[in-house]
């Protein structure tokens, strides 16, 4: 029984000294980090945690008329309108018309992109700063020509 406990035992510091570990390792990552630079990861984290998804395009409304000479488009001008998501690939654009009952899942989708790219985009802001106080280099002195 004696080589069970020291087993046991043996495992469970182990597992804890593991997580001990991690969890040290990240605090000593995280204090080099301005509090919002802490605070923009913080919130980055989170939405990358409960979002559902990401898209990334622009919702575009279209209004046309349909053709039908007896539609309400034709008769009082008002044109019928539908959702487009419209994003390029490789250079070419290209649109999707978004049925009804999945446009609010799409917009959200959309707008989960547009936060965690503007969270992307305050940390490499955030992390240019810190690049030019490293890269400063002191004044050079003039060279004096012989004269």
């Amino acid at each position: 029984m004696p080589g069970i406990f020291a087993f046991v035992f043996c495992r469970i510091f182990l597992l804890d000294y593991d997580t001990y570990m991690c969890i040290s390792h990240s605090m000593r990552h995280r204090m080099g980090l301005s509090p919002e630079e802490r605070r923009l990861r913080s919130e980055l984290h989170r939405l990358l945690e409960n979002a559902d998804a990401f898209i990334h395009g622009s919702l575009i409304e279209m209004k046309r008329c349909c053709g039908n000479p007896n539609c309400r488009c034709v008769l009082k001008g008002e044109k019928h309108s539908s959702l487009y998501l419209s994003q390029h690939q490789k250079g070419a654009p290209r649109m999707k018309c978004l049925p009804r009952e999945s446009q609010d899942q799409v917009r959200r989708w959309a707008e989960n992109y547009q936060k965690a790219r503007a969270g992307l985009e305050a940390l490499s802001h955030l992390s240019w700063q810190k690049l030019l106080v490293k890269t400063k280099t002191p004044a050079r002195k003039e060279k004096r020509s012989p004269s």
